[in-house]
């Protein structure tokens, strides 16, 4: 019972404090997952956020990004304006528990790039960094593989592209 109390206490300190939700806060961090494209924009999986002016924002954040001029890839930093909140999900028997979800992957917070000139990624991963080799391995498999399906099973199985 003391294990799963503290493993609680320690999920709870991680997640954002409330009194920041829907505030726009200056962030940078790493693209730590594969982007997924969307209608009209890209997810991110964010990895050692950090806020701008010292405010506490949870390591790990799941953001969308609609329409950015170039879609980052894994292992950029990104300056960002983001309006996070804490995760939530809705009571969909048969659905996704989005909080559970969020729970095991120690996402902190959920939220939206907010439009801004300063919003930007650069892209820093290299060959040699886990992220960039998984980007490149990805990126060689999509070209080199005629078969789209067979392509997207290989780099999901290979790399962890999905």
């Amino acid at each position: 019972f003391a294990w799963s109390g503290l493993a609680i206490d320690r999920a709870e300190r991680a997640l954002l404090p409330t009194a920041l939700e829907n505030q726009t806060i200056a962030v940078g961090a790493r693209v730590a997952g594969f982007p997924l494209p969307g209608p009209g924009g890209v997810s991110l999986e964010l990895d050692d956020a950090t806020a701008r002016d010292a405010r506490a924002v949870p390591r790990r954040l799941r953001v969308r990004w609609q329409m950015p001029g170039t879609a980052p890839r894994l292992g950029d930093w990104c300056e960002l304006r983001l309006r996070l909140r804490r995760p939530h999900g809705y009571a969909n028997p048969g659905g996704v528990d989005v909080e559970r979800s969020a729970l095991v992957n120690h996402v902190g917070a959920t939220g939206m790039v907010v439009a801004h000139p300063a919003n930007h990624c650069e892209h820093l991963a290299t060959r040699r960094q886990v992220d960039g080799l998984r980007a490149w391995l990805a990126r060689d498999m999509q070209a080199a593989v005629t078969d789209a399906a067979a392509g997207a099973v290989l780099r999901a199985l290979a790399v962890d592209d999905r």
